[in-house]
């Protein structure tokens, strides 16, 4: 993680710089649980070097979370397939489109996609949108927060922009397995890149092939 985390600094830092930083620490390792953590000594935490970065992550933090732009985050029942979760960025694009609003995407490292747009964090528009989304094509997408209501479905999660929630930065490693990486690709390389494809494993190949 140390030796990632080194070499990504410069993508990862511009994202955290300025803002409150939440962490996941896991004590054991990826493996073991894992617990979140947005303050130190009672302050919010802020991360504006390198040093600071790694210090962190020498602490055995694994993720770090912000709250930047408005974020949809496109959350697949397990079912469906990566066509259908590509169709749903490419549907929810297309209404930002409309929009005249700049939307940029990265994987989530596990299952979906993020979806952001420049501008501040803005609950009720999300939301508006999100339920756009699901009421144009009811039977693809929902805004339930529900289990049993998001079978065969893609949640459209928008509560990612009320206060104090927060999404995984880009480039930030996540708590899993095979230790995933939350990784901003093109709209051109949608199709070829699933949300859970970049790992520390193959991280230099892909940002080779999609930056």
């Amino acid at each position: 993680m140390h030796d990632y985390y080194k070499a990504v600094a410069k993508r990862i830092l511009p994202y955290l710089k300025g803002l409150p930083v939440a962490l996941v620490k896991c004590p054991g390792g990826i493996e073991s649980s894992c617990f979140y953590n947005k303050n130190q000594d009672g302050e919010k935490i802020f991360i504006n070097s390198e040093e600071e970065l790694l210090a962190h992550v020498q602490q055995n933090t694994i993720e770090f979370h912000i709250q930047y732009g408005t974020v949809f985050d496109l959350d697949p029942d397990e079912n469906l397939s990566h066509e259908v979760l590509v169709q749903a960025c490419l549907d929810l694009k297309e209404i930002l489109d409309e929009l005249k609003l700049e939307s940029t995407i990265k994987t989530s490292g596990n299952k979906g996609y993020h979806i952001t747009i420049e501008r501040d964090a803005e609950a009720e528009f999300a939301r508006n949108v999100a339920e756009l989304m699901a009421a144009k094509f009811p039977k693809l997408y929902t805004t339930n927060i529900r289990k049993d209501a998001r079978k065969n479905r893609i949640f459209v999660d928008w509560l990612r922009n009320t206060k104090g929630a927060t999404c995984v930065a880009p480039y930030s490693l996540r708590a899993k397995p095979d230790a995933g990486i939350s990784m901003p690709i093109p709209w051109s390389k949608l199709k070829t890149t699933p949300p859970d494809a970049v790992t520390t494993h193959n991280f230099t190949s892909h940002s080779r092939r999609v930056v």
